[in-house]
């Protein structure tokens, strides 16, 4: 069964790199999201980036000659002090008490836990350690807007506690119905493709928030124009990072058409992303973007009923899942990822 993992404790004494401020038209970038509706596509500033698919920085190691080192919580962003860190079982957040939804949630997600072994949870429930307003179910109701994970619960199946603190209403922002529904539950999907492709994935995701966002409920909860993540693969070999900035609202767009450089989300929303990187591999795997690095096409759960006797049985293996009980699940499947349809095959 897998264990459950639990976060170290975070050191804010520790040297942080020097905070390099957004330019000014950054800034007005910033300004004018806050107040424009949302568009299909990822902000123009960003565009020139997204379509560059540089190799190689000036001054920095070649992406395909970096080796990884031990890091812990490398999927934490810098750790600004006063700053409302949580860590729960799974995933870590940064709680912003003005806009009452996480800044960022950031976790690791490794092949195994793409296997589900507990069934999703059916109710949102505040979370314990928020003492500052938080939103609640009469925030949402009649809004018409969802209540869109940040850290979906697909990711966190492999353990009930895990499964639960998912449906904290801290890793949730306000989401259109047709955006959490579509193009983001599609990344979500792919992003979890990944860990299974690469082994392990780090992941950090959430809203941008600016002033003046739009608000729902006695609580105000702000209304995000625009949602990211970024995702670092740091497994050999390939080891590379990539980022998204996706409107909040539906798109037909293909996901490679959102993908920007880390450093671009970055630039966006003021955040440092994979500190504690060495400094030369975290300058080349934030300003790389090799759309042809990733695989593009996601898995999605099926159920195969296998009939005994069949080819296609004495290929199957047991599941690896693991039951409520504890038991190994005693299925046989023929899913690429060894997990039965209960357990999230695929």
């Amino acid at each position: 069964m897998f264990a459950h993992r639990r976060s170290s404790k975070i050191n804010l004494n520790k040297p942080m790199k020097k905070f390099i401020p957004l330019s000014l038209f950054g800034l007005l970038l910033c300004m004018l999201m806050s107040c424009a509706q949302p568009s299909t596509s990822t902000p123009s500033a960003l565009v020139s980036d997204a379509q560059a698919t540089p190799l190689t920085i000036t001054g920095s190691a070649p992406i395909d000659t970096i080796k990884p080192v031990a890091i812990n919580k490398l999927e934490l962003p810098k750790i600004v002090a006063g700053e409302n860190i949580i860590t729960h079982t799974a995933y870590t957040i940064s709680y912003n008490a003005k806009y009452h939804e996480a800044n960022w949630v950031a976790y690791e997600l490794t092949k195994e836990e793409t296997c589900n072994t507990f069934p999703r949870a059916k109710q949102f429930i505040a979370d314990p350690y928020v003492t500052s307003i938080s939103a609640s179910d009469q925030d949402y109701k009649n809004s018409h807007f969802d209540k869109g994970h940040l850290a979906p619960a697909a990711d966190m199946g492999w353990s009930a506690l895990s499964m639960k603190e998912s449906f904290y209403y801290s890793n949730v922002s306000p989401q259109r119905p047709e955006f959490n529904r579509g193009i983001w539950k599609k990344l979500e999907e792919l992003v979890r493709t990944w860990a299974y492709d690469y082994d392990a994935i780090y992941v950090v995701t959430g809203p941008v928030l600016t002033s003046n966002l739009p608000t729902l409920g006695t609580h105000q909860i702000a209304i995000p124009n625009y949602f990211y993540k970024v995702i670092l693969d740091y497994t050999e070999p390939g080891i590379k990072g990539i980022g998204f900035i996706l409107s909040n609202q539906a798109s037909s767009n293909s996901l490679s058409s959102f993908a920007v450089t880390i450093d671009s989300v970055e630039k966006l929303t003021g955040l440092d992303f994979f500190p504690a990187l060495p400094d030369a591999q975290e300058k080349t795997i934030e300003n790389t973007l090799c759309k042809n690095c990733w695989t593009w096409t996601s898995t999605k759960t099926t159920s195969t009923k296998i009939k005994a006797g069949s080819a296609t049985a004495s290929a199957s293996t047991q599941c690896i899942g693991i039951t409520m009980k504890g038991d190994r699940c005693k299925r046989r499947t023929t899913n690429e990822n060894s997990c039965c349809f209960q357990h999230g095959g695929f």
